[in-house]
């Protein structure tokens, strides 16, 4: 093999998870960036080399557990720092409250997305105490490192903004994520009427979208990806891989989208698939999704809005919407401009 030209670090590379997606992209653009470049990825157990533009893998099972996602960090500042003269580049579990990993990580380290910023109502348990009253403190140290130390960040969404007080900083990037918006006309045959991504985490407030199923008539077909659901009308399916994700997705009509960001890579797979999106009133949008393909209801009154969502499942039909295109178009360009810069300035 000959020299490698870039360095990566990348906490999940899997195609089959979100983080693993995002960095995924991020990479992709990268080598558009830097044509017949050799690139090196390394995670705590899997190797990638990327030279004319094919992947040659070692390849062993990577855990996805507390240990790889909150702590293995460490082995990546210390694999970055043993690559310090050459290009790096750090993609990926790369949330704003993590202050350490800016701190820790060689200064001229490309960042991938940050993430971050899940809305909680009230404090009623430990997770939602340490998100609303640590996390804001984590936050305001992380973009003081991340102001004296890097020259620009990226941001996978525009819910972390609030916590930033310049806002027109051109230092900073919102919504990575739109990046990876690409509608597909070509549908499947609608077999379910709705698809429902089950995660038993209490930030996703999932039992709130049971509650709102739970009032709606069993003959309904309802496809369950993650953990199982138990019903009558509910077509488990478990947890599969990303392709068998974007069939059952396009074999459905409607999906609930997630309280606590509508713009989860789950919702941004149903757009693309020609599913109109459920969401909460209460989500903390970022920014825009598209209004023609959308559905807000209210999740704390189940009654209600189980009969708003029988009355659009009976007139489905996903439209045209040219006001969300043109806006897609437009952070696209942006986010070309952005990264070349980026990338201009650091490798």
């Amino acid at each position: 093999m000959n020299k490698v030209d870039l360095y990566i670090w990348a906490n999940d590379y899997s195609s089959n998870t979100g983080e693993g997606r995002l960095a995924r992209n991020f990479i992709s653009i990268l080598q558009k960036e830097y044509p017949g470049s050799i690139i090196k990825i390394k995670t705590w157990k899997q190797e990638f080399i990327i030279e004319n533009n094919k992947i040659e893998k070692s390849y062993i099972t990577q855990k996805n557990n507390c240990f790889y996602k909150y702590l293995i960090f460490i082995f990546g500042i210390f694999y970055l720092w043993s690559k310090r003269k050459n290009k790096i580049v750090y993609v990926n579990y790369l949330p704003l409250w993590n202050f350490l990993i800016f701190l820790l990580l060689p200064k001229k380290t490309i960042l991938g997305p940050i993430t971050g910023g899940v809305k909680v109502d009230k404090i009623n348990n430990l997770e939602n105490f340490v998100r609303i009253l640590i996390f804001p403190i984590f936050y305001k140290i992380s973009l003081f490192i991340i102001n004296f130390k890097f020259k620009r960040a990226l941001f996978s969404t525009n819910l972390l903004k609030k916590y930033i007080k310049n806002k027109k900083n051109q230092k900073f990037f919102y919504g990575y994520i739109y990046n990876l918006f690409n509608y597909n006309s070509n549908f499947s045959k609608k077999k379910y009427d709705l698809v429902f991504y089950n995660r038993n985490y209490n930030s996703k407030k999932n039992y709130l979208v049971k509650e709102i199923i739970s009032k709606l008539p069993n003959n309904l077909k309802i496809c369950v990806i993650g953990d199982k659901y138990r019903g009558n009308n509910f077509i488990n399916k478990g947890y599969v891989v990303h392709k068998k994700v974007l069939r059952f997705i396009c074999q459905s009509k409607m999906a609930f989208a997630t309280s606590e960001n509508l713009l989860s890579l789950f919702a941004i797979d149903c757009y693309n698939s020609g599913v109109k999106l459920i969401y909460d009133k209460q989500t903390l949008l970022d920014n825009t999704i598209s209004n023609k393909n959308s559905l807000m209801i209210n999740y704390k009154n189940p009654k209600e809005s189980s009969k708003t969502i029988l009355g659009q499942l009976s007139l489905y039909k996903f439209k045209e919407d040219s006001t969300f295109t043109k806006f897609l178009d437009k952070k696209k360009y942006q986010l070309r401009i952005f990264l070349k810069h980026y990338f201009e300035n650091n490798l």
